[in-house]
């Protein structure tokens, strides 16, 4: 048997360490000059590039670690790059279908007034050893006032609920600006970003329980509501907190205290099952003592299984910033985003 789980260990071993075949793809919907290319927006509040399609990368390799994606590389062909503090980062998400998001980095911050367009080229590099890199693709990611959006008067609500009771207005969410919320396109709702909570918020901001609430089932509800107008667009959240307290004098308690007493009385007068012991007792000590060694080597099998996957994946998942001057090949200008996303389907949604 140990020979059998050290051929296992052994072979594990070597088809993570396997041939790379191929090296990742990155493909998206819109394509410029024969190359792939993406259109990103975010606002100066925000921290994550949204993406339609997102940022993804895939390996025909089906068998070790060269099927993952550890990690972008992202490419400037402007040799000033180095004196100048790049705002971006790519972070991989999901190895095994290469999702990653660009985002800001936590030392870094953009601003619309400053500068506006940020292009650049990106590569995919996979876990395999060595390792592959894909073909580059191109980014292309607009910055957009914060200005833009509704604010809120308060950026997080508390209230207090008692709970059976049928459904009633519960608070109401006001923006600060009822001018700039009026330019926001008026606001054609608002949306709950939580699933699956009993509530709903009407279309004057007010918030209702759509059933009654149950103070054993939840004690309370903290979720995120954002303002949208007839566009699609999305305001930054504010979130609201809702407690639920019990009715006064409720019979929930005493039922509870009734059942524990209930079944302590029932330990007590002798109905718990008494542990038989019988002539084959040593037969069933023998079985469970195989039985735990066999698990504990499965165990052992499998943390060292893990260990040696963890780290193979254990390569740094954020980006590394090169010179490449063939990174922005594509002649790009600051009119590029606003001249080609029309033409292909519709622009990603900040959200």
């Amino acid at each position: 048997m140990l020979r059998l789980l050290l051929l296992c260990i052994a072979a594990s071993c070597c088809t993570g360490y396997g041939i790379n075949r191929f090296k990742p793809v990155i493909w998206s919907k819109y394509s410029f000059q024969g190359k792939p290319v993406f259109f990103g927006l975010i606002r100066e509040n925000e921290t994550v590039v949204h993406f339609d399609p997102p940022l993804t990368a895939h390996d025909k390799d089906d068998i070790g670690f060269g099927q993952f994606v550890c990690a972008y590389h992202i490419h400037r062909s402007d040799p000033r790059f180095r004196k100048t503090i790049f705002p971006f980062e790519i972070v991989v998400v999901d190895k095994l279908i290469g999702l990653a998001v660009i985002r800001v980095k936590t030392d870094a911050a953009v601003s619309a007034k400053n500068k506006t367009y940020y292009k650049f080229a990106v590569s995919a590099r996979d876990c395999g050893s060595p390792a592959r890199v894909s073909d580059k693709a191109h980014v292309l990611i607009k910055v957009v006032s914060a200005n833009d959006s509704v604010s809120f008067v308060k950026e997080t609500y508390l209230a207090y609920v008692e709970e059976g009771h049928s459904p009633e207005a519960i608070l109401t969410i006001l923006p600060s600006d009822v001018e700039r919320a009026v330019s926001f396109n008026s606001t054609c709702g608002y949306e709950i970003l939580t699933p699956h909570v009993p509530f709903i918020v009407t279309l004057q901001g007010v918030l209702y329980n759509t059933e009654p609430l149950n103070h054993l089932l939840a004690k309370e509800y903290f979720f995120g509501v954002v303002a949208k107008n007839c566009r699609g667009d999305h305001s930054k959240p504010i979130f609201v907190k809702v407690v639920v307290t019990a009715k006064r004098n409720s019979s929930h308690a005493a039922a509870s205290t009734a059942m524990e007493s209930g079944l302590m009385d029932h330990y007590l007068l002798g109905d718990a099952p008494e542990l038989a012991h019988d002539s084959n007792s040593h037969k069933v000590k023998l079985m469970m003592t195989v039985t735990v060694v066999t698990l504990g080597t499965i165990a052992v099998v499998v943390i060292v299984l893990l260990i040696i996957f963890k780290n193979r994946l254990s390569r740094s998942n954020y980006s590394d910033v090169y010179y490449d001057e063939e990174a922005s090949d594509l002649e790009w200008d600051n009119s590029t985003f606003d001249l080609l996303a029309p033409y292909y389907a519709k622009r990603p949604r900040i959200v």
